[in-house]
């Protein structure tokens, strides 16, 4: 048996890029033939996993810095509270919160995340 040649950083790279084009096409077909599931609650753990966390880690671990204190005080199973305290126009740590709990909680909990109906609805530059 020859020993396995060690792969280039080429390689590396080219193998990077492709597995993700074949994962983002993977999933691309599944949304488009409707081929998901949502829980009893409407979440889509696939769209979280593959879309949500990975677009909101960077933000949550680089640009906000967030730390987390006390995540074993929410429960593995059982149903729990978890309120953000908007500290700004932007109310962003709500979705701050949601890769801060999934990455460090034990069982990887996922937030399910609400916000007041005048968010939707609300226009740029209309007054608050």
């Amino acid at each position: 048996m020859t020993p396995r040649r060690p792969r280039s950083l080429g390689d590396l790279v080219r193998g990077t890029i492709a597995d993700g084009i074949g994962a983002t096409a993977g999933f691309a077909r599944r949304r488009l033939t409707g081929n998901y599931q949502l829980d009893e609650f409407g979440l889509d753990e696939h769209l979280l996993e593959f879309v949500l966390l990975p677009a909101l880690r960077p933000l949550s671990q680089l640009w906000f810095r967030v730390q987390v204190h006390g995540i074993e005080n929410l429960p593995e199973s059982d149903a729990a509270l978890t309120v953000a305290n908007h500290a700004g126009v932007v109310a962003v740590d709500g979705l701050m919160l949601q890769p801060a709990v999934h990455d460090r909680h034990p069982k990887q909990r996922a937030l399910r995340l609400l916000a007041a109906d005048s968010s939707s609805t609300y226009r740029a530059g209309e007054p608050i």
